[in-house]
């Protein structure tokens, strides 16, 4: 008798011990950048067998419930047995962003107060320097023998494997970090039912089945390389391959070589830059079924057309996970047909996923808009987060009184029932899929001495969603330029954090009562005067 698929489980610590019994189906492949080839294979035993034995030597260490293990690593076959470990403890798994720098990663440790840190030899000066002040500091755990702590994942898979503790469908699981508006760190809390909800679904519904073989380049701390990607292809025990770096010059080769069925977390801009590519002999020589990948809809048709592959993508956040899709699980083969928009629509999110989740469209006042008008998008069900950890005021006020999630976006539904987002209804920066909070950029800009005055925005961008654009007043006889304010920005940030465009003003347009009025920046916006880094640095556009 063949042992039970995850999906079904009623908690993700159950979908783990169901992958362990699938022995040796293969279930992790790494590809190295510059490479098409696999370097090993993981089957499912060999994986979360190890996480088991993990999860006992964690236990030992204090790592059990109500504690939190923090990762910071690059993703890796030992990423993913720690974090399993962790969740198989009892404890709370928390992915961290290793693009972090040092204020950004001492932020977060201190929000997440963390029992310990699992971190490879690349970010372990880092994790150092970011723990200094926090107190008491956390146990760090290196992800290979060869790092330089005192204890490591090798040493932790000694361990005789105990049966791991009861955990409910309400408990913690994972703890995702997204941006505040505010500037600080949030960190997300998904329970052990939301995910094995998101498995179900994903898993039973079709969107995945027997035979796929799934590839992603999204790192494992982001939403599309974790759920998508990786405990997505665990619902039904698939083999899953992650690109340590995507190069759109290689990326069809890797999908022929490992025949690749299902590729996952392609967020902007590499869809663009496979569009780009020059049409091939080899053009439709693979066995992709479907893609998922934001992108504008000229965009989609260039790929379908030239590669013979349908095109999806949908709707969610942090926060919400995946709330529409473009394709039914029975569609998800054909297609997209550009035929079903009407002149100047705007691309569709798709429809909700039965079951899972539920949204509405509401008017200013909270009353239901009609279709085709514009309203604020407001979801609830198993795709949304239970809480903003340590956080009790954030999460009331991200909820409507009758416990409706406002994720902050402007929506409309067609008359066909799909959703097609507008954009931000806050002023948050959505940036190739990395929310980016104005104020945290804004906080580092005004330290600046030479900086009197700053305002970060958004700017429309055709292959990323949104560029940053930063309005600075200097201090009187100031000679601060343009790549000083890049350079200071890139020691201070996360590389994606860091302003595109600089403009240089004499003032910036505020209310009676002191705000900046960015509104009148964005709307009197006069791209020719921006100094664009992109131009500079050698990047694409």
């Amino acid at each position: 008798m063949n042992p039970p698929l995850p999906v079904g489980a009623a908690t993700l610590a159950e979908a783990f011990l169901r992958a362990e019994a699938l022995g040796g189906r293969p279930a992790w492949a790494s590809i190295a950048e510059h490479q098409i080839e696999t370097d090993r294979q993981w089957s499912y035993g060999e994986l979360f067998g190890a996480s088991r034995r993990i999860a006992t030597g964690l236990r030992g260490l204090g790592v059990h419930e109500g504690e939190r293990l923090a990762l910071v690593a690059l993703p890796s076959p030992d990423y993913a047995k720690g974090m399993a470990g962790a969740i198989l403890a009892g404890a709370a798994a928390a992915p961290v962003n290793h693009l972090f720098k040092r204020r950004e990663m001492a932020a977060y440790l201190e929000l997440v107060r963390p029992s310990a840190v699992l971190v490879d030899s690349h970010n372990l000066p880092l994790v150092r320097e970011s723990l200094t002040n926090l107190s008491p500091a956390p146990l760090l755990i290196g992800t290979t023998a060869d790092v330089d702590t005192a204890v490591t994942l090798d040493g932790l898979e000694d361990a005789t494997p105990a049966s791991p503790p009861a955990v409910s469908p309400d408990d913690a699981a994972i703890i995702l970090h997204t941006s505040g508006t505010t500037g600080l760190p949030k960190g997300v809390v998904r329970t052990h039912g939301a995910y094995a909800a998101f498995l179900s679904m994903w898993g039973a519904d079709g969107y995945v089945t027997e035979g796929d073989r799934v590839l992603s380049a999204g790192p494992l701390y982001h939403q599309s390389g974790l759920t998508l990607g990786w405990l997505g292809s665990i619902a039904l025990g698939l083999p899953f391959f992650h690109v340590s770096r995507f190069r759109a010059e290689v990326f069809w080769d890797v999908v022929r070589r490992n025949r690749i069925t299902v590729p996952l977390g392609l967020p902007a801009p590499i869809p663009e830059r496979l569009a780009q590519l020059p049409p091939g002999p080899r053009d439709r020589d693979h066995v992709v079924r479907w893609m998922m990948c934001g992108a504008p809809l000229e965009t989609w048709w260039r790929l379908q057309d030239q590669f013979g592959v349908s095109i999806h993508t949908g709707y969610g956040s942090t926060e919400s996970t995946l709330v529409t899709f473009s394709a039914g699980p029975r569609d998800v083969e054909k297609r997209y047909d550009e035929k079903l928009l009407p002149p100047g629509a705007h691309a569709p999110a798709g429809t909700i996923f039965p079951g899972y989740s539920e949204y509405r469209i509401v008017r200013g006042d909270g009353s239901p808009a009609a279709p085709g008008e514009v309203g604020a998008i407001q979801v609830r069900g198993n795709a949304v987060f239970s809480e903003y950890l340590h956080d009790p005021e954030r999460t009331r006020a991200a909820f409507t009184d009758d416990a409706w999630f406002d994720p902050g976006d402007s929506a409309y539904v067609d008359e066909r029932g799909s959703l097609h987002v507008l954009g931000r209804t806050k002023e948050m920066i959505r940036r190739s899929g990395e929310n980016i909070a104005p104020r945290e950029v804004e906080v580092v800009l005004h330290e600046h001495p030479e900086i009197l005055e700053a305002a970060v925005m958004g700017v429309p961008d055709r292959i990323r969603g949104a560029e940053i654009l930063a309005c600075i007043v200097r201090k009187p006889d100031s000679a601060l330029t343009a790549q000083d304010v890049v350079s200071f920005c890139r020691d201070q940030l996360s590389v994606f954090k860091v302003p595109r465009y600089v403009e240089f003003r004499t003032d910036l347009p505020k209310t009676s009562t002191g705000k900046v009025q960015k509104a009148l920046i964005v709307d009197a916006a006069d791209s020719t005067r921006w100094f664009d880094r992109y131009k500079v640095e050698g990047l694409s556009k």
